[in-house]
Order: C-alpha cells, then structure tokens, then sequence
C-alpha cells in the first residue's frame, strides 16, 4: 500500500501517479475546469445524519483495477466501493489509511447532517455535456451537524466518468465557521490500493473549485489523439497541446501551463520571433513598437526608417543621407562628376579629379591631366596652351588690349581710334601686303603713287628724301612718293 499526501491552499496544484499509476490536477493546473453540473437525472436519497444509501451506478465503473455497478453514498461526504452501508462514520480519518478503509471517493469527508435545514443528497447517471456517461452524487446545501443552532451549508459533488476518472467540484464550502470552513476538519482524497491524499484537517478547498483523477491507461475523451484527455488538455484539437509537450515558438500554449512560448522572447518585449518580431534582440523592435529614425525597423513591417524618407532613395537623414530632397545622394549611391557629393563620403566628385589639382572636368578643367591647367590658372601668352581654361591663349595681363592700339585681331591691326587703316583692302599692319603708293623705307624698290595721299604721306616722303637723298619727280600735278616692293 502507498500513500500520497498534499497539503497547502488550492491554488494551483497536479501530482502523481501514486503506486497504482492514477494522477491528478486541479482546475488552475490542467485538471478540469470549475463546471458544477447539476444532473436533473438525479434522485433525492433522503439521507439523514450519519446515513448511507446504495445506489446503482448505470455503467460498469473500474475503480483501482476493480469493476463495480454500484457504490454506497454516505451523508458524510463520500461514497465507497463494497463497503457496508454504516462504514463511513462522522469521525474522518486523518490521514487517510489505505489498510484500514474500504476503496473510498471522498470529496469532503467531514460529520454533514442533510436532514438539518432544506438540503439534501442527491444520485444519479445521465450523460455529459462532454457526450460521455456519468453518475453523479451531489451535497446540496448540506449543513454541518451541530449538537445546537444551525450552521452554514455546502453544495459539492463527485462525477464518476465512464472512462474511470474522477472529478470534485466544490461551490461553496463555506460554513460560516472558520473551524470547519474549506475542509479545515476534513479529510479529502481516494482510497483504493493506494492512498490519494490531497488534504486531511487543513482549509485547503476554494469556492468554485476541481480537482480531477485519472487512473493509469483508462480511456478518454482525446479528440486530438495526443495521448492528453480532453479534461487535463488544455487545447484538445491541437495535438501539438497537452501537459506533456514541450514548448514550441509557434504561438500556442503548447505544455499548458497557461503561458504562450515562453522562452522565446528573448528580449523580453513581450514579442518572440514566431509572433513577429524580427529583432528579438532588441526590446525596441517588435511589431508593437512605433517607427523611428534610428536606422532600425522598429514596428517590424520590413521598412526601414519608413515615414523618414523623404526623397524615397531607401535612406534617411538619420540613415546618413546627406541631402534627404534628391535621391540620387544617398551613402549607397554612386559618385558621379557633376559637383555633388552623391555617397555623402564628405567628398565631392572624388576619383574625377585625376591630375589632382582641384579641378575636375565636370567642374570647368579643360585638360584633367595637367595639373597647371584649370580655371584660375596663370595663363602664358604664346605657348599654345589655354591653362586658364577661358577658350584663349593668354590670360588678361598679358594682351595689349589699351587705349592706344593693340594687335589681337585676326588680320592684325593696331585697333586705336585715331591710327589706323582698317579697311577691307589692307592696312598698315600687315606684312603680307602694302597699299599701291605705300613708302618702301630703307632703299627699297619702289614705285610712283598717282595720286596725292593725305598729310601722313608729306611727311613720309620729306623723311625720305632727307635721309637718302635721292628722288624722283613725277610729271604733271601728281605729288611723288615712295613705295614698298616686295
């Protein structure tokens, strides 16, 4: 024979197997839910103090290995196996002794009296709400006896299940008296080849109370095959869901204890990575989280930074986009000549500026692969090279463009306002050419000019004369000068 005692308050308790194989728990445990069932099948048994009654159970009931038909019910809250209708008498036995009681179902084995006040105790079979068979045996508004006066009352009961389990559920068991309140002179439990007790002279019951048993191997109603009764399961269509699973992150309470994956959220933001958070090492990401600009997805809808991104170039200013209105700068994007920092890398057409003299192409350097060449730069009159990049051979202090004449024209000419002969046919610049009349100095050959020129000429042709001497007079009225021949 073997005992099993429990004690303490009812609260949330499970146990077993005993030496037979029968476990149990209670309905803050994966026992059976509170469901007090009121069977309008039942019979009134008319018992009195200290009375006892058979009763037929309406199926073949196995019980620690034995089949009964029949139990006898006791006024003083329980029912026996075989037993003789005066066994269970108003003394309870604490503890309860496998060797020295008949096989015992004792939900609040106490000195009940249902003759006293308007209660009584009631038996009979009929069929669950959870399609199975049952007896059941009610204390209904029971009093505890008492030599004077009238005590408070208890309604509990038993359900035997045609499958071989068991279940207590307690509505009030409540006396008014703190020395016989939640079973505090009780003893509760079963007795069969083994003892099953859960408590014995302790105020261990709540209202609104169950605790079920299950014998070893029994059938049940298991309608997802998991091997877990649909009383002590607490998800009966999932068989991923019972008592003896392990926890899985999948969004269930799959070992029922009344947590949902609980050693998957790792960062303990209420979120595991199987209900969608998609950082779950980070408190502050989570499909609950409110959007930031911190370069994280906090609210786990695949965007990064959404709502932050104001050219739609996929980065944000706090991503290190450097200019948030044009999304073609980006630190993703690629560097390209045109005087913007496109990578936001804090450099500005970097790998485009190959002679390295802070000038790129696309930034006016007309030759990128000299440095002395760029805009800005002093420019050498009449080496071929336009170093300032201005389109001309020659920077600005160096032409002779003054008041008084200069010679950067195409044809050549001394382009002041008083001097010159800028005519179409010639002028007095060239080399190539001189105008008919034109003086030939220095004793050149010459020719007659036929006409007079203006005061310029007189004057030529006086130099000449002096300095050579010689000359010739022409006929007519025509003036003499001298002229060039090439």
């Amino acid at each position: 024979m073997a005992l099993w005692l429990h004690s303490g308050a009812a609260w949330a308790a499970s146990g077993g197997p005993d030496a037979f194989g029968y476990t149990w728990a209670d309905s803050n445990s994966g026992g059976p839910a509170y469901a007090y069932v009121v069977n309008n099948g039942a019979s009134d048994l008319g018992l009195s103090d200290d009375d006892s009654a058979v009763v037929a159970i309406g199926f073949p009931f196995e019980f620690y290995g034995q089949t009964y038909t029949e139990v006898t019910v006791h006024s003083n809250g329980g029912l026996s196996f075989g037993a003789t209708s005066s066994w269970l008498s108003a003394s309870n036995a604490c503890p309860l002794n496998a060797g020295g009681q008949p096989s015992l179902v004792a939900p609040l084995w106490t000195d009940l009296d249902p003759s006293a006040g308007f209660g009584g105790v009631w038996a009979g079979s009929g069929l669950h709400p959870n399609g199975m068979n049952v007896f059941t045996v009610e204390w209904w508004e029971v009093e505890h006896y008492q030599f004077f006066g009238i005590s408070g009352a208890a309604t509990f009961e038993i359900i035997l299940f045609e499958d071989g389990s068991i279940e207590y559920h307690y509505e009030d068991v409540d006396f008014d008296d703190s020395s016989w309140d939640y079973g505090a002179d009780a003893s509760i439990g079963l007795v069969g080849s083994s003892t099953f007790q859960l408590s014995c002279n302790s105020a261990y019951l709540v209202n609104q109370y169950a605790v079920g048993y299950y014998p070893p191997g029994a059938g049940c109603v298991d309608n997802d095959a998991d091997g877990a009764c649909e009383d002590v399961d607490c998800d009966d269509w999932n068989a991923q869901a019972n008592p003896s699973a392990l926890e899985a992150c999948d969004g269930f309470d799959n070992n029922c204890d009344g947590q949902i994956d609980e050693g998957f959220d790792l960062d303990l933001d209420g979120w595991s990575t199987c209900a969608g958070d998609c950082d779950d090492t980070d408190p502050a990401v989570s499909p609950g989280d409110v959007e930031a600009c911190d370069g994280l997805d906090n609210d786990c809808d695949g965007v990064v930074d959404n709502g932050f991104d104001n050219d739609g170039d996929g980065w944000a200013h706090c991503d290190g986009d450097c200019d948030d209105t044009t999304s073609t700068v980006s630190p993703d994007a690629m560097e390209v000549c045109d005087g913007v920092d496109n990578n936001c890398d804090e450099q500005i057409d970097e790998g485009f500026d190959l002679d390295s003299d802070g000038w790129t192409s696309c930034e006016g350097d007309c030759d990128d692969t000299s440095a002395s060449t760029f805009p800005g730069a002093w420019d050498e009159v009449g080496d071929g090279i336009d170093q300032d990049c201005d389109g001309i051979d020659g920077s600005a202090a160096g032409d002779d463009d003054d008041a008084s004449g200069d010679d950067d024209d195409a044809s050549g000419d001394d382009d002041d306002a008083s001097d010159d002969d800028d005519d179409a046919t010639g002028d007095d610049d060239d080399s190539a050419a001189l105008e008919e009349g034109e003086l030939v100095s220095f004793g050149c050959a010459c020719t007659q000019a036929t006409e007079f020129d203006n005061g310029r000429n007189l004057g030529l042709l006086a130099l000449a004369v002096a300095i050579f001497g010689v000359g010739r007079r022409g006929s007519g009225r025509s003036r003499v000068r001298w002229t060039r021949q090439d």
